[in-house]
């Protein structure tokens, strides 16, 4: 299964276009969403996760014809988001609170609580289930909104700059864990971190100004370039240079 996107725009007034005529195509596997600050990159993901409607535009699920499934409105319990910024409750223990997201999206007590352990065991953090969410430290709290994602093994998972604030070691342990959804359907990983997107994406896109400016594969960006990071820049330098 693929989720298409095609030709979404999105606006915030009548002054700031988020996102202009984006179409591309999510395939099973790791996908890295690349752009510099306002390039539109969590506009788009909150657009994927349907927490906002595209001024106009599809994102629709599709079988490996190209035949339309199912919007993705219809699917969207099948959708986990770990988004940029995470709130929750400070007093809300902190396995309660990823069992409490993992039953929103269908899971019943115990299964939700269960997952939730299990999800916050891969992030290292099973000694601090039963504290607080308040005890926590940054790092603690961006893996936290991992463990709330990843719990429901969805068939799209949305990392929003999943390594920001993570030390080194917690950084490896993460894109350990996104490597291996590599065969566990779609995953888009949105990150400054060009490293980290070299290390676990097979596909990249890249906006810049709201606009898609390449979709391709990892080797393809490559080509000609050292690193994943002189490569985007290469691309906007491109992109910029006057006429």
């Amino acid at each position: 299964m693929h989720l298409a996107v095609s030709d979404v725009s999105h606006a915030y007034g009548a002054s700031v276009q988020a996102l202009a005529d984006v179409s591309f195509t999510l395939r099973p596997g790791v996908t890295g969403l690349v752009g510099v600050n306002g390039a539109g990159k969590s506009t788009l993901m909150h657009v994927l996760a349907g927490l906002l409607a595209p001024g106009q535009g599809s994102v629709v699920f599709t079988d490996d014809s190209g035949g339309d499934v199912r919007r993705w409105r219809d699917l969207r319990s099948r959708i986990a988001l770990m988004p940029q910024s995470f709130d929750v409750p400070r007093n809300v223990r902190t396995l309660d609170a990823v069992a409490y997201l993992t039953s929103l999206r269908g899971f019943p007590s115990p299964e939700s609580t269960e997952r939730a352990a299990s999800a916050l065991h891969a992030v290292g953090l099973a000694d601090r289930s039963r504290k607080p969410i308040r005890s926590l430290s940054g790092g603690m709290l961006r893996r936290v909104a991992f463990a709330q994602a990843v719990a429901s093994d969805p068939d799209v998972l949305l990392l929003d700059e999943p390594t920001t604030g993570l030390d080194p070691e917690q950084r490896v342990l993460v894109r350990e864990l996104v490597r291996g959804r590599r065969d566990r359907g779609i995953t888009l990983v949105s990150s400054h971190v060009m490293e980290d997107l070299e290390a676990v994406a097979d596909q990249v896109v890249v906006l810049d100004g709201g606009e898609l400016i390449f979709e391709g594969s990892m080797a393809d960006l490559l080509v000609g370039h050292a690193n994943a990071e002189e490569a985007f820049m290469a691309l906007l330098l491109a992109r910029r240079e006057p006429s």
